[in-house]
């Protein structure tokens, strides 16, 4: 056990070094309460499952934004006045969000690429797509039967 949580951390310290940043204690925490969520948090439910009051909000602000930029995390909008964040992953999954209980469930799959060429295909002003994110909103099976 401790052997995967060391190997753990050294992934983490290598992500943090190929992005250009050093492996701050509060970075390394910040990335491991991702890592252990099972949906994407916003900076106030970081905040609260850090370890004791390590860092402050300011802090944990930049270094949410520090790791958003550097491309470890990714930032989502659920059609809320804050920001969630998770673990950026190699695979392309999107998210499921029932607007009464706000239950979050992961799906992959949205045909990417033949969205991307018929909205480029039909764009004036744009080339490229460098990224993209899908949330869609409805209710789950436990609300619907409300």
């Amino acid at each position: 056990m401790i052997q995967i949580m060391k190997k753990e951390q050294q992934e983490r310290k290598k992500q943090l070094h190929s992005m250009g940043s050093r492996a701050t204690p509060g970075r390394l925490e910040v990335l491991s309460v991702l890592e252990k969520a099972d949906r994407p948090l916003n900076v106030e439910e970081i905040k609260k499952r850090l370890k004791g009051d390590s860092l402050d909000q300011a802090t944990v602000y930049r270094i949410i934004n520090a790791l958003r930029d550097g491309g470890l995390i990714r930032q989502i909008d659920f059609l809320k006045t804050h920001a969630y964040f998770e673990l950026s992953d190699k695979h392309d999954h999107h998210h499921l969000i029932c607007v009464q209980c706000q239950k979050i469930e992961d799906f992959t799959g949205c045909n990417f690429q033949s969205i991307v060429q018929k909205a480029l295909k039909n764009s004036k002003q744009f080339k490229t797509v460098t990224q993209h994110s899908l949330e869609l909103f409805g209710l789950c099976n436990t609300c619907s039967k409300k």
